[in-house]
């Protein structure tokens, strides 16, 4: 399994601290739960942008999961309102794109929150 950046909803090019330090949180608890998560910034930098991290949600999911293996992808997006920002992932089957299971939430618009969207939250 891979875990994508979380990525801004408006623009899936971009992230913020906050989706990597999401997509961070998320590749640390799926290997707990006992998943094969494979820690793809150790591979080069082939899929690593400067600032931005491993952007997956993109039509190279599947050559990149399958350059590494990956069955599964964990990808998400995140989007900055007035008192909430809202967190999409979605656990998508690499070779038929299928959604095999999703979650969405809520995160108040707290301080920490607002620190880590940095710039795309006025």
């Amino acid at each position: 399994m891979l875990v994508a950046t979380i990525v801004d909803v408006n623009d899936t090019t971009r992230s913020a601290p906050l989706g990597r330090t999401l997509s961070e949180q998320y590749a640390t608890n799926m290997a707990m739960a006992g998943f094969n998560v494979k820690e793809i910034k150790l591979r080069g930098n082939l899929f690593v942008r400067e600032g931005a991290g491993e952007l997956l949600l993109s039509r190279e999911v599947r050559d990149i999961a399958r350059q590494h293996n990956a069955v599964m992808v964990l990808v998400g997006t995140y989007s900055p309102a007035a008192a909430y920002t809202y967190v999409s992932l979605k656990l998508v089957r690499t070779d038929d794109s299928r959604i095999i299971r999703g979650h969405d939430y809520a995160l108040p618009m707290d301080r920490d929150v607002k620190r880590l969207l940095g710039s795309t939250v006025r």
